[in-house]
């Protein structure tokens, strides 16, 4: 989920991403700092009610992202008219509950008014038409097939029968903290942006450099060794990375044609990046945002849910390790020359930039909340960087 750079968006997304110049570009790189900074002190320092906070992720994230990724290919260099107003929408939503809090929670789902309707509607379509742009038709289509047999259900034959919903109250419902606002909402609030902001802060630092640098130092001689580097680059990179894209974009770049001059094939090569990236998704201490729904489901610390995934990654990447190290003993594959590799010592000159990392864990370990830890975990980097 982090480390991403322009490759790493157009291969995992399918949207048309802007590159905003000017008062648009300057807008958006303010807003979404205060964007981060919001959300670090409500969590943190200053609570508000649920709904407010996570109807805040949305709609501002959705101001973000309407800014961000264009409708069309025609209007991929400037925001359109009808983003902006698209934009204006989702603040008025966001103000809409803020205001009318208390009485939301009476009736919503149960006494409904024209402009819960209204509003419900509205932010339905804009988040859907948001993970349009975003991601592509498949989870549009998806969630719109169930949205259609919300109301054709009195129509449907056997088990599929229902008896229906009015359009109010399945809008209100759906956009209220029992739908879209619900858990995952508050797992997207919380858990995952804190992670992000961590993680792009350590990328800013070089410390993406720093893991493949160490990666190739460790077992870049040794048999096979432009896979091993994978192997290892993986779990380094799965340690603040849930995205396996993000981690192939991220050593792929440099362990496939290294693995390419040894003599790997080019799906084999691309085979063990892809595989040894995909696991960054289960490596504590941060995971796939999975791992961070879990936690919040079944109720327990996420701490426990990292500890657990310890030995499973373990396992996983010992089994790429073998089987890298099997491949190249079969193939006769040599690993890079060690007068063209960089030294370890030299490479662990720059090891205060795992000091994030370690105090992250420190902290989650000594029973520090995940907000906190995260937080402070920031911080580290930005004073790892000036390092």
């Amino acid at each position: 989920m982090l480390f991403r750079s322009e490759k790493a968006l157009e291969a995992e997304f399918g949207g048309l991403r802007r590159t905003l110049g000017g008062w648009e570009g300057r807008l958006v790189y303010w807003l979404g700092i205060a964007y981060v900074v919001f959300h670090l002190v409500v969590l943190n320092l200053h609570p508000i009610d649920p709904w407010v906070f996570r109807t805040f992720h949305v709609c501002i994230g959705s101001v973000i992202g309407f800014a961000i990724y264009g409708g069309r290919a025609a209007d991929i260099q400037r925001i359109a008219w009808y983003d902006w107003a698209m934009m204006a929408a989702s603040v008025a939503i966001l103000a809409y509950i803020a205001v009318n809090l208390d009485d939301l929670l009476f009736r919503a789902g149960v006494l409904p008014t024209t402009w819960d309707l209204v509003v419900g509607a509205t932010g339905t379509f804009m988040v859907l038409e948001l993970t349009r742009r975003a991601a592509g038709l498949a989870l549009p289509i998806l969630a719109g097939v169930f949205i259609v047999y919300a109301f054709v259900g009195p129509w449907m034959p056997g088990v599929l029968h229902h008896n229906g919903i009015s359009a109010d109250v399945f809008f209100s419902y759906i956009y209220s903290m029992q739908g879209i606002h619900g858990i995952t909402t508050d797992v997207s609030a919380t858990y995952i942006i804190l992670f992000i902001a961590f993680a792009c802060f350590l990328n800013s630092s070089k410390a993406g450099d720093f893991f493949n640098d160490l990666s190739i130092a460790l077992v870049g001689w040794a048999r096979g060794g432009p896979a091993k580097v994978a192997v290892v680059s993986g779990v380094l990179f799965g340690t603040i990375s849930g995205s396996a894209v993000g981690n192939v974009v991220a050593s792929g770049m440099i362990t496939i044609p290294m693995m390419r001059r040894v003599g790997y094939d080019r799906s084999t090569a691309a085979a063990i990046e892809a595989t040894s990236s995909t696991g960054g998704q289960i490596t504590p201490p941060i995971m796939g945002a999975g791992a961070f729904i879990m936690a919040e489901i079944l109720g327990i610390p996420y701490t426990d849910i990292a500890v657990a995934a310890i030995i499973p990654t373990l396992l996983f990447y010992i089994a790429c390790y073998v089987h890298c190290d099997l491949h190249a003993r079969k193939n006769d594959l040599r690993g890079i020359p060690r007068d063209e590799l960089p030294t370890i010592l030299s490479v662990l000159r720059r090891g205060h930039l795992l000091l994030p990392i370690v105090l992250l864990i420190a902290m989650l370990l000594t029973g520090y909340s995940v907000f906190r830890a995260g937080s402070v975990g920031i911080a580290a980097a930005i004073v790892a960087s000036w390092l």
